[in-house]
């Protein structure tokens, strides 16, 4: 599936990451922040942490990734991306 928008969780992206539609809170505690995603907007994991990826599909859904996950996604893109590669 395509990926339409993605945005990694850092202290200077968080204004950013309380815009979007998916997130329903953000908590700080001792310093370690937790955005919590809307269990209507993700079929997957309801927290996501600092240096993870919030990754928004074409059919609307969001997933949270690891820096690995997310690296292996725009390394394999998937059957859409193929035709480019020859």
């Amino acid at each position: 599936m395509k990926v339409i928008k993605y945005i990694k969780i850092t202290k200077f992206t968080l204004g950013n990451i309380k815009k979007l539609e998916c997130v329903e809170n953000i908590k700080t505690v001792d310093g370690k922040v937790t955005v919590y995603l809307k269990k209507d907007m993700t079929n997957g994991r309801l927290e996501a942490n600092m240096n993870q990826f919030l990754v928004q599909f074409q059919n609307g859904m969001w997933q949270v990734y690891g820096t690995e996950a997310i690296n292996n996604l725009y390394k394999n893109p998937g059957k859409e991306a193929g035709n480019q590669w020859g």
